[in-house]
């Protein structure tokens, strides 16, 4: 094997290196703890509910009701609502837009 090959082959092999010693745990960028940055943001939001649902607890929707910037609209569902209720979601968001 003439060695500009074996020098390629070498060059392939390195990428492995730091892969392996790369660490998910150890984030590279800060992560936010508490999303403090949604409730604060002026970002406008859209929640949608869904009743009677089986996902999002009481304690949960007092949380995703302080958010400023807030809308909540409430479609019929239960587990997967873009399955039970894609028309009411879609107009929903439609309105939703439209109202920014």
């Amino acid at each position: 094997m003439p060695g500009g090959e074996i020098g390629i082959l070498r060059n392939l092999a390195r990428p492995m290196g730091p892969w392996v010693r790369f660490r998910a745990w150890q984030p590279r960028c800060r992560p936010v703890a508490n999303g403090a940055h949604i409730v604060l943001s002026n970002i406008p939001k859209l929640f949608i509910n869904v009743e009677p649902g089986q996902i999002v607890f009481e304690r949960d929707l007092e949380i995703l009701r302080s958010w400023s910037h807030s809308t909540e609209v409430v479609v019929r569902g239960l587990h997967h609502l873009q399955e039970d209720s894609p028309d009411d979601i879609g107009k929903a968001l439609a309105a939703w837009y439209d109202a920014l």
